[in-house]
């Protein structure tokens, strides 16, 4: 059995957020961490999945709202979180500001 892990979201929220049940990444498969938080230049494969997960997900706007509750407090800026890149996040961030 593949051990258990937490989702982006808890992992940028630093708990286990009360959407994480129905979160699609949820798949208690440590596989996946690579998926959503890939090692330094080895992004663009991984993100493609990650986008392809987020996209069937109930819940990706909660987990957004997280991210972007992150990224305004100057964290979270590694890996697919609600769908968006670090990059796609940060200009998204800007936007609000």
């Amino acid at each position: 059995m593949p051990a258990r892990y937490e989702s982006p979201a808890s992992v940028l929220a630093g708990n286990i957020p009360s959407y994480w049940a129905a979160a699609a990444c949820n798949a208690g498969d440590a596989s996946l961490v690579p998926v959503f938080f890939p090692e330094h230049g080895k992004g663009a494969a991984a993100y493609r999945q990650a986008r392809r997960i987020c996209a069937s997900c109930p819940v990706t706007a909660e987990c957004l709202d997280v991210a972007m509750r992150q990224e305004e407090a100057g964290g979270g800026r590694h890996g697919i979180v609600g769908g968006l890149t670090p990059a796609e996040r940060h200009e998204l961030a800007r936007g609000r500001r």
